[in-house]
């Protein structure tokens, strides 16, 4: 059954603040990963899963997905030949968000790999504060057509939820524009992801200066916390997993103006 995780559009979260806000670039480290859905709902007594961003109201929100597809699903263990997959729509997005794909028409194949997925807005209604559960429907083409919905009790258990917070909350996640970001920083990757001891980040700035590392985990509390200095160019800043538990984190570099965040996945 875990096959059927595939149809989900969704997969190893990889959110950036160097892209335009509505558009999501696949990462390609996920190509030959197996196929699957990352994050997989939120299941509580793991403590793992789910949508690890949230929205802050009248505050710009980007989080990016990706998924993996395969050339067949398994649904009570016949073997289905796949050959589009169809996002049709995400049901109980707050007010103000909505989701893009990085295909027209949010229509994949098996030749597409990876693809991915913008969810992207501003919530200005307080009356969505807290939890907002979605539901993602899609629909399978094969010798006929199957629609399907996640999370499901059956094949991915859990919640998706969409977390909203008082603007100017702690720990939401906060647009920044192309513009802003280069002042200081052009890029930043973590390798290796999955990662499982030690791993590094790297970094091109435009000056010099003090920056910070920082890690959250999935519940926006920061786990790890580091000050260091950076040169005009190439940088890089190594840390260890060893005292974190398997699942998804946020990773950022700050000079308390700019900041570049993205994710990791822990997986010993």
């Amino acid at each position: 059954m875990k096959k059927f995780f595939l149809l989900l559009p969704f997969a190893v979260l990889c959110s950036t603040s160097f892209a335009q806000i509505n558009v999501c670039e696949v990462d390609e480290t996920y190509q030959d990963s197996t196929a699957g859905v990352y994050p997989k709902p939120f299941q509580e007594d793991l403590g793992i899963g789910g949508i690890p961003d949230s929205v802050c109201l009248n505050t710009d929100y980007k989080t990016i997905l990706n998924v993996v597809i395969s050339e067949a699903i398994e649904i009570g263990g016949t073997a289905i030949s796949v050959n589009a997959l169809t996002l049709d729509t995400v049901i109980g997005l707050p007010a103000g968000l909505e989701y893009e794909c990085n295909i027209p028409g949010c229509s994949y194949t098996p030749e597409d790999k990876v693809g991915c997925i913008t969810l992207y807005g501003q919530v200005t209604d307080p009356s969505f504060l807290g939890d907002n559960q979605i539901t993602v429907q899609a629909t399978v083409s094969s010798l006929f057509d199957i629609a399907i919905e996640f999370p499901n009790p059956l094949i991915a258990p859990g919640t998706y939820s969409v977390h909203v917070k008082e603007e100017g909350a702690d720990n939401c996640t906060e647009y920044v524009n192309t513009n802003e970001m280069e002042s200081t920083i052009r890029d930043i990757k973590l390798f290796p992801n999955p990662a499982a001891d030690l791993v590094t980040i790297e970094a091109n700035m435009d000056q010099a200066g003090s920056y910070k590392l920082f890690v959250k985990d999935i519940l926006g509390a920061v786990v790890l916390e580091r000050n260091f200095e950076t040169v005009i160019g190439s940088n890089s800043i190594s840390f260890s997993v060893d005292n974190l538990s398997n699942g998804i984190y946020t990773y950022a570099i700050s000079d308390g103006q700019s900041i570049a965040s993205s994710k990791f996945v822990v997986q010993k």
